[in-house]
Formats: C-alpha cells, structure tokens, sequence
C-alpha cells in the first residue's frame, strides 16, 4: 500500500545524514568535491534512491516549465522566453533522472558503485549547453546562473512532491533516499557545470589570443610591406631616369655610376630587411638563429652607422663618444646581425624624437674580473641616448616583448613592434644583454653588453 507522501522539509539536514555529506576537514578544492561525491554515492548505496528518480520523471514537464519561466526572467535574457528556450536541458534533466535511476536498491545486479563525479552524459549535455549560450554570447555567470536555476527547481521538486511512499517505512528511510538523491544530483550537476565552463572559458581564451596573434601578423606583415616599398620605389625611380637619359642619348659615366650606387644600396635595403624577416619568423617558431661569428671591431661599426643615420636627418646631432684608450673593441661577433641591432637601436632613438636634439652613443671597455669564480667576463658596453618622448613606467618592463609598443607612440609613430624584441633575442644569443631605462618626456637610455674573449679583452 503506498501511502500519500506530506511535504518534507530539506532546507536542513538531520545530524546523521550531515555528518556523512561532509567530507573531512584537510580536504579542499577538487578533492573536497570528490569526497562530498563519494558520501553521496555511499548513502544512496545505503537506501534507494530509483523511486526518487521516477518521481522526479513524472514531474518532469512541469519542472522544465518552471525553469523556462525562471529562465526567461534573467536580466541576460531580458524576459524574453524565446531567448531562454535551449534544447540541451531537457537532455541535462534526463541524464541527472538516469544517473539516479542506476542507483538500484542495495544487493541488486548492476547496483552503482562509484561516485557522481563526472558522469559521462551529464558532462556531454551541460557542455552542450554551455557551448551554445556561449554562442549566444552569455557569459559564465550567465551560464552558471542557468545550471542553479535547473539545480534549484529539482531542489524544490524533491521539497514539494516528495515523502514516505514505501508500505510501512519509515519517514526516516526515505527522507535518507531523498537527501541522497538530491546529494547526487547537486554533485553531477555543479561538477559538469564547472567543467564545462571552465572548457570553454579556455576556448574563449584560446579564440581571443588567435584572433590577437592574427591581428598582431597583419599589423607585422602591414610594416613590412610599407617599408619595402621605400627601397622598391627607389630602385624605380632611378632604372626610369637612366632609361629616360639612355633615350636622349645623355647618360654621363659619372651620373649612370651614381644611379647604379644607388640602386646598390636600396638593393641591400630590401636585402637586410627581407633577412630580419626570416630572422623573426625563426626566432617566433622558436628556432635559434645561427649566428656566424667573425672578428668585429664595436667602435667601428658603430661609427658607420652613427653616419649613415645622420645623413637621413638635419635635426639631430649623432655622436660617438669613446673613453680614453678604446679606440676599438673587438670581439668574435655575427656583423650582419649585430648591424641590424645597431639600426634598430639608432632608428629607433631618431623616430621616437620627432623633435629632433642629441643622440649620444657611448662605448667602453668593462674589463670585468677574469680568473674570478662567478663574476663577469671583460665585456664591450654601448649605450644609446635619446631626448626623445621617453617610455611610460608602465610599459617599460614589457618593451623587448613581440608586438608590443609603449602607449604613448601607438597610432602617432609608426611601428611594427619587432624591432626591439629582435634585437634582444640576438644580443642574447651572443651571451650578452641589453635593458633599457627611461623617463617619458625626456628621453631613453639603451644598454648593449657583449662579452668579448679574454684573449682580445686587453
């Protein structure tokens, strides 16, 4: 005979059962959740919890009802019903009814025996959810707030609509089969939640930082382009007027020389900038560069580039200042490279102080301590200053970083913000460093440090 059930009251739980749900007092965080999974199991081990899951089948319609209702009042769905509706909770409400419903009476085949953690189908379908509200375009508390509104409503089926039904139980028993019913549920139902939204919150996060490195390419591949065009429209420029001159029949030895100078040097342009790019497409993938090292007078190769900047600009002073006795320095080091890191240094201190003033490079010999355990090997030291617009505080920890440009430049000054992290990478590679200090609005500072062999040290 089944007796007609009296609401029960879940809202707390009788010692006995409380004492079982909670989980011991050194666990925490994941295994904390584990452990309230395995109570959960043990107690529905210990009763029965299949009517429960029958109960709940029956009462299935009206309950999806009441969390579209619920659903639908969400301010992210702005009661909207039709915003609310998804098709993915019915199937989440069905895999939490047959969760339960393998939790057969003590002793009999095919009985549970492990806790509700991360049961197949309910993770399948609060993922499926989740996936599709994030879609939509919900965000994780929005999510999460659906998964509750689903949690609280089996909840409050459990409260209103079910009790003693087993002929001559006790009210006890079944309230024991109820609490571990809902205990179930709970754990299947926050564990697939938060394993959802954490996988898809690293999609998203996955998705964002493609999206930013594809941004960042097209910036890259944009500078690069414009400043090959400057060589390539130099090298036209001059073939038109020698094929204008060759047809008046007026080329002179000394202007066609000239040109072909000219045509030389932005060759060698495009060149040295096509090789920074494979250099920085090395470096991106990880590669090391292979450097090729031959004996490299610093001072001198400084002094050239010091010139050739000066030859592009009027409004500022370039000059090399040696200390005394350092008419050169040499060092085993990859010229090419080396150069490039030197233009970037120079370029950089010539762009970012539009209003012109001194740029001053200093070398000089760190002879170091040789033959001492754990200090510093003799070393060439080069410092560039600038007076230029100076780097914020806040970007300076980050300015040798791929892309990344000080927000006081960015839209006013072109860049491709390679330059710098290149030439980190290569200074590095040759066991030596480069930083940076600075103070915005008055100006900046670069250190270059490369050892040198102690055989050419003195």
């Amino acid at each position: 005979m089944i007796a007609t059930p009296a609401p029960l009251n879940l809202t707390s739980e009788p010692s006995s059962f409380a004492s079982r749900r909670k989980p011991p007092a050194h666990l925490s965080g994941r295994d904390m959740d584990r452990a309230v999974g395995e109570r959960a199991a043990a107690m529905a081990r210990a009763g029965d919890v299949a009517w429960v899951a029958a109960r709940l089948a029956i009462r299935r319609d009206e309950l999806l009802k009441r969390w579209l209702d619920a659903a639908a009042e969400q301010p992210f769905h702005a009661g909207r019903r039709e915003r609310a509706v998804a098709d993915h909770i019915p199937d989440l409400f069905d895999a939490l009814v047959a969760l339960l419903r393998r939790h057969a009476p003590p002793g009999a085949p095919g009985s549970f025996t492990g806790a509700a953690l991360d049961d197949p189908a309910v993770l399948r379908a609060a993922h499926e959810h989740a996936r599709d509200r994030f879609d939509e375009g919900l965000d994780a508390s929005d999510v999460l707030t659906e998964f509750r509104l689903l949690r609280q409503e089996i909840s409050r089926s459990l409260r209103l609509h079910l009790g003693p039904t087993v002929d001559a139980g006790p009210a006890s028993a079944v309230l024991g089969d109820v609490l571990a019913a809902q205990l179930l549920v709970n754990d299947a139902l926050d564990s697939a939640a938060l394993l959802a939204l954490s996988a898809l919150g690293q999609r998203d996060a996955d998705l964002k930082e493609h999206a930013l490195q594809m941004q960042e390419r097209e910036a890259f591949l944009a500078a690069v382009t414009h400043d090959l065009k400057n060589p390539l429209a130099a090298i036209k420029g001059m073939v038109q007027i020698l094929q204008r001159q060759a047809g008046r029949g007026a080329v002179s030895p000394d202007g066609l020389l000239d040109r072909l100078r000219r045509i030389d040097d932005s060759a060698g342009r495009m060149a040295a900038q096509l090789n920074e790019l494979m250099d920085v497409v090395r470096l991106r993938s990880g590669e090391q560069l292979e450097l090729r090292p031959t004996p490299v007078d610093l001072v001198a190769l400084t002094r050239r580039a010091a010139a050739a900047h000066q030859a592009s600009t009027d409004a500022h002073a370039i000059t090399v200042e040696t200390e005394p006795g350092c008419d050169s320095l040499l060092g085993e080091w990859d010229a090419p490279r080396l150069e490039r890191v030197l233009d970037n240094l120079i370029g950089n201190a010539v762009k970012f102080s539009p209003r012109g003033g001194a740029i001053t490079l200093r070398l000089r010999l760190d002879p170091g301590t040789p033959g001492t355990p754990g200090t510093r090997v003799p070393a060439a030291v080069l410092s560039i200053s600038d007076q230029g617009v100076g780097i914020p505080a806040a970007d300076l920890p980050h300015v040798f970083g791929w892309f990344r440009r000080a927000g006081n430049v960015t839209g006013k000054i072109a860049g491709t913000g390679i330059g710098l992290a290149a030439a980190h990478q290569v200074v590095e590679q040759h066991g030596g460093a480069i930083t940076a200090v600075s103070t915005e609005g008055k100006g900046t500072t670069f250190t270059v440090r490369l050892p040198l062999k102690a055989a050419q040290a003195g």
